[in-house]
């Protein structure tokens, strides 16, 4: 893991697809590649900013019931349909910092974040958010990901 950063973050317009079922599961690539399909045909503009939200925490949730949304950053307004939403994350201040490496490996980066988090006199305020910063990659049958994880904090 990266060092632990805090920042302020603004409001971030996505239009997302909502997943059910493990994490481990997620077909980003496709999501994704649904998305930018999607932006490109209507009043969206894409900023090509990647994101996931985990709404559970897979240590207390069976994984067949874990919710997650992948999305995109939009500008400007746009119409969602059935399965794509639209929506904005409100600014606010995050603990973040760097995953580089298998998605098995994410359990040690929400680990070493929240540990920093409880250290520092924080406490979750909202469910953690990925940023992806390369295309997902297969190596070894594991998806390598690269992504800034954000993790909205207010203090205790």
């Amino acid at each position: 893991m990266g060092k632990v950063k805090l920042r302020n973050m603004k409001d971030i317009k996505i239009a997302y697809i909502e997943h059910n079922g493990p994490y481990s599961e997620v077909p980003y690539g496709d999501y994704f590649n649904e998305l930018i399909s999607w932006a490109k045909s209507s009043t969206a503009k894409p900023k090509y900013r990647f994101y996931g939200i985990f709404h559970d925490d897979p240590n207390l949730v069976e994984p067949a019931k874990c919710r997650c949304d992948i999305a995109i950053q939009i500008k400007g307004d746009a119409n969602g349909t059935e399965k794509i939403k639209i929506k904005t994350i409100a600014g606010q201040e995050m603990a973040m910092t760097k995953h580089n490496g298998p998605t098995d490996q994410y359990e040690e980066t929400y680990a070493d974040l929240n540990k920093w988090v409880e250290d520092n006199g924080y406490e979750p305020n909202h469910s953690p958010i990925e940023q992806y910063v390369s295309k997902p990659k297969e190596k070894n049958g594991k998806i390598i990901l690269k992504s800034i994880v954000y993790l909205p904090v207010k203090k205790k």
